[in-house]
């Protein structure tokens, strides 16, 4: 009986003091990389980390490269839980329901959520959006919504899927900004819009922005276009990744599916 309460002190003692070291030696630092959006370290890989350091590769990454990680990591997470969004809606209401906007035979224009098009210059989108709009709008019963709009991808714009890769991403180190080769086009074919993804403004090292334009096209009003300006906020850690938690938030919107969401 001694001997097993003075196996329990040993056993508590070293507990103690385990939780003693660590509480003096082991530190958190930001790491979006993981789900828990932290990372462990020591007081001096905490020092490391406060001087710029990535500490998984023990390097302080140059701007242009933490730039263009960053606006990868962003779009490969905003796309994942797009894609998750999917499935859930359609689990939900069913594929032949207007609330799915993927069709189980994955096509294109159906089971994709992000585009680019070869045609469309990121400096000359809403010009050519406006003119190839109103050529298809022409072309087919004006009545049809949801047609005009895959008219206009499907033909007209020839779009494509957006590979998600960190050379195809331009920086303007001078600027603090970044964007893809060709304007990111996303499309929501229950509320009827067009997203552009214009380019991500960074405001520091670390914080950045990202600009995009919903364009809606009114059919209270002969189809006319309205054009509204949206940003996005988000942070980097020392390697590039961004605090953005995909399941958190996909499990805060997925509460209000079904509810009129």
């Amino acid at each position: 009986m001694k001997f097993r309460k003075l196996k329990f002190k040993i056993l508590v003692a070293a507990l103690l003091f385990t939780a003693i070291l660590c509480a003096i030696f082991i530190r958190t630092v930001p790491n979006y990389s993981n789900e828990l959006n932290i990372g462990f370290t020591t007081i001096f890989g905490k020092k490391k980390y406060e001087q710029g350091y990535c500490l998984s590769e023990d390097k302080i990454l140059d701007k242009e490269e933490k730039f263009r990680r960053g606006v990868l990591d962003y779009f490969i997470k905003i796309k994942k839980l797009n894609d998750m969004l999917v499935d859930a809606y359609c689990d939900i209401y069913g594929y032949s329901s207007w609330h799915c906007d993927r069709k189980k035979d994955g096509s294109i224009f159906l089971g994709e959520r992000y585009f680019i098009s070869d045609k469309i210059k990121n400096d000359e989108w809403l010009e050519f959006f406006s003119k190839e709009y109103n050529k298809t709008l022409a072309k087919i019963n004006p009545y049809e919504k949801y047609d005009v709009y895959k008219e206009l991808f499907t033909k007209n714009i020839d779009i494509k899927s957006l590979e998600l890769k960190k050379d195809s991403i331009i920086t303007f180190i001078d600027k603090n900004t970044a964007k893809f080769q060709s304007p990111i086009i996303s499309y929501n074919n229950n509320g009827d819009f067009i997203i552009i993804s214009e380019k991500i403004i960074f405001q520091t090292d670390s914080v950045f922005k990202q600009k995009f334009v919903r364009l809606d096209y009114d059919d209270f009003k002969d189809y006319s276009m309205t054009y509204k300006e949206l940003y996005s906020y988000g942070v980097l850690d020392n390697c590039g990744n961004v605090n953005f938690n995909v399941k958190e938030s996909f499990n805060e919107i997925k509460k209000h599916i079904g509810k009129g969401g």
